[in-house]
């Protein structure tokens, strides 16, 4: 959550570190022994938990870590009040970003000698924020002058810090690239802050240059790369409306962070996309199951949802209960059974007591009169919460269905000792990071990341917020969540950043205003060519994203290993195409948007390898659903698929205008080849049911 009494130095308070870095190794695949440079995908973000109590609060988490992981990087984090890194342990990082808007260290020289090292031994910097001025936070001492003066020596950057001002009516653009500033907001009347600074390498790229009016020889780089640092200085990376708060992006943070840390033409795993189609998922906090709805006399808010909404769409959804909810009345236990034995239901826990907070020293936490729904003689406790709830709900589930996700309730921050309860089990858990990117909220700033860490564990974050943020925490506007039809729009174009997350609560049922809402939501989303799956499955890609292994086996080929279930790996800015004679378990790709998603099929490992020509074998296009079994071929194609929702497959390279028999199971019937070999195959999905699909050239 942003808050707003941190200053704009906060905004620039801590990040240290993206990483991309390529180490050599050998790696061993279809049988051939290729030499391969592994792609480290880790940054380590430096905070100070003095400044940021929370990594949640920190400006790499709420305004960059979306960013990185689009770019493919994960992001781990360290608190500076645990010491520096030791130099071995920064061996798998290839970028520090430095991100501090105040130098002020509890050791400023400390940090030098260790910043100084990591530059010497080949880890690129880049900083953000404040270049200069490194003293000691309590005493404000400056750092010994001659550590400072190799410290920029190292980074071959020369800084003038006494040429400096804040005087709008002095400071002028003297360059600037477009490409790289002004990327959602101007700069014009906005040249704040003038420092001199001096880049010494011959190969810098400048993005933005100031001077002063008047004085020829005070050109000043505030935004450039060179190939020791990349800087970008404050207030020119993030603007802060001084009265909202609200966050904007100056520099193209996908752009600048690409750029300086290269990773141009780099496969990425990408968790918006399934088979060329953007994911769609939904799920259902189970607040208010038991509320009174005002649309029906006597009817629960659970009734309303059930037959108005699951039973008209009939797409995969997650429900979650609140089981203290469901002890009060045998009767709301029967609601609860009748939704999960709903076939496209997948069930889920909402805790036990639906805790408000769940970390005792939570800041916050005298907002809330009780810490958790009354529940007669039960104190809090986190494993109940998550244990407890889920074997309590499993007892109400038909056969062959079993809770594997825990949805978080609250302020969903929920401590160590909760995800451990849950990785105990072997449970998924979901919820928190409430993006919204909407006319109001009109930035990639506040687009959540996919995660946060939690002591050793992972929480994964929703895609889009419920309509509890979007009606002001359900005080009004009630048809308030039609907004989250902008926030697809915008997080879906000019680029994918995150798949469709219809993410609501049973009070959703309460009133007509909420409920039509939500049927605009739902009508407007299940039109569109989506990849509808659960939220189970939405997380076991996120999971995958973590997971998952990059190698160079060459300039045009790759190895990918160890990404689980998130089988869409993406490359920016390329027309090339897969070599599919050559590349292993590569099913199909799609151009999209100026950049290639590749499909990969049921192994865990694949070879991708790329060439200027279309290639001419049949391939999968464009796919709604998972396949497994695929064989293609001129004359016959044949799959496997499962799941619910409108299910499509579009395959190319066939003969153009070819008729083609189609058969899954007693069902036949005829499709057809277009003029450029595209053969589109549309078929009613079977559920949990696998279905296979045979396909015969006539």
């Amino acid at each position: 959550m942003y808050r707003p009494e941190k200053t704009i130095a906060h905004i620039f308070g801590r990040l240290l570190c993206l990483t991309i870095f390529f180490a050599a190794s050998a790696l061993h695949a279809s049988g051939d022994l290729h030499s391969s440079v592994a792609v480290k995908r880790h940054v380590l973000a430096l905070y100070d938990s003095r400044v940021f109590g929370h990594i949640n609060e920190t400006p790499v988490h709420e305004n960059l870590e979306m960013v990185l992981n689009h770019l493919g990087c994960i992001v781990d984090y360290h608190d500076l009040q645990q010491g520096l890194p030791a130099d071995e342990d920064m061996a798998r990082y290839h970028a520090v970003i430095a991100w501090f808007e105040a130098n002020a260290f509890d050791d400023p020289d400390a940090y030098l000698r260790w910043i100084t090292r990591q530059v010497a031994s080949g880890v690129k910097l880049i900083i953000l924020g404040q270049p200069a001025d490194f003293r000691q936070r309590e005493t404000g001492a400056p750092a010994t002058p001659e550590l400072v003066q190799r410290y920029f020596e190292t980074l071959q950057v020369k800084i003038q810090s006494e040429r400096w001002t804040d005087n709008l009516a002095r400071i002028e653009v003297r360059f600037k690239n477009p490409t790289l500033v002004e990327f959602e907001r101007s700069l014009q009347h906005e040249l704040s802050y003038y420092i001199r600074i001096l880049p010494q390498h011959p190969d810098t790229e400048i993005g933005l240059s100031l001077g002063l009016r008047g004085e020829p020889d005070s050109d000043s780089a505030v935004i450039f790369d060179s190939p020791r640092v990349a800087m970008a200085i404050s207030p020119y990376i993030i603007y802060v409306e001084p009265n909202t708060f609200r966050r904007k992006w100056r520099i193209d943070p996908f752009a600048f962070f690409e750029k300086a840390l290269g990773l141009q033409q780099i496969p990425r795993p990408d968790i918006t996309t399934l088979n060329g189609s953007r994911i769609w998922f939904s799920h259902i906090d189970g607040d208010a199951l038991i509320s009174t709805s005002q649309l029906a006399s006597g009817r629960y808010c659970g009734e309303v949802i059930r037959d108005s909404v699951l039973q008209r769409y009939r797409w995969p959804v997650t429900v979650s209960v609140v089981v203290a909810e469901l002890l009060q009345k045998p009767q709301f236990q029967n609601i609860a059974r009748s939704i999960f034995a709903l076939p496209y239901v997948e069930p889920a826990s909402h805790t036990f007591s639906h805790p408000f907070y769940w970390d005792d020293n939570y800041s916050d936490k005298e907002k809330y009169s009780t810490r958790h729904l009354a529940v007669p003689g039960y104190r809090f406790d986190a494993r109940h919460e998550v244990i407890g709830s889920i074997s309590w709900i499993d007892k109400l589930l038909p056969p062959g269905k079993k809770v594997r996700l825990l949805l978080w309730s609250g302020n969903c921050e929920p401590t160590p000792e909760a995800l451990q309860a849950c990785a105990e089990i072997g449970a998924l858990n979901m919820n928190g990071g409430d993006t919204i990117f909407d006319g109001i909220l009109n930035s990639y700033a506040h687009v959540a990341p996919l995660s946060i860490p939690v002591g050793n564990y992972r929480q994964i974050y929703t895609a889009n917020a419920n309509e509890n943020i979007y009606t002001n925490e359900w005080h009004g506007p009630f048809d308030g969540y039609r907004a989250v039809l902008d926030s697809y729009e915008r997080t879906e174009h000019p680029r994918r950043i995150r798949p469709i997350n219809v993410y609501y609560h049973f009070y959703m049922g309460e009133k007509w205003a909420s409920l039509n809402t939500l049927h605009q939501v739902l009508r407007s989303t299940t039109q569109t060519e989506v990849a509808p799956v659960f939220a189970s499955e939405y997380v076991e890609k996120v999971l995958g994203f973590f997971q998952a292994r990059i190698a160079r086996l060459s300039p045009d080929g790759w190895l990918l290993t160890e990404y689980g279930s998130c089988r869409t790996f993406r490359i920016d800015g390329t027309q090339r195409f897969p070599d599919l004679q050559r590349s292993r378990n590569v099913i199909g790709f799609l151009h999209y948007q100026g950049n290639l998603y590749v499909h990969l099929g049921e192994e865990d490992s694949a070879e991708l390898w790329l060439q200027d020509s279309a290639p001419e074998q049949v391939y999968l296009h464009k796919a709604s659903h998972a396949l497994s079994g695929l064989k293609l071929g001129r004359d016959r194609l044949q799959f496997s698929t499962r799941g619910f929702g409108a299910g499509f497959f579009v395959f190319a390279n066939v003969a153009p205008g070819q008729r083609w028999l189609v058969r899954s199971g007693e069902r036949t019937w005829y499709a057809a080849s277009d003029s450029n070999g595209l053969l589109r195959i549309e078929t009613e999905m079977a559920g949990r049911q696998e279905q296979r699909i045979i396909i015969t050239a006539e």
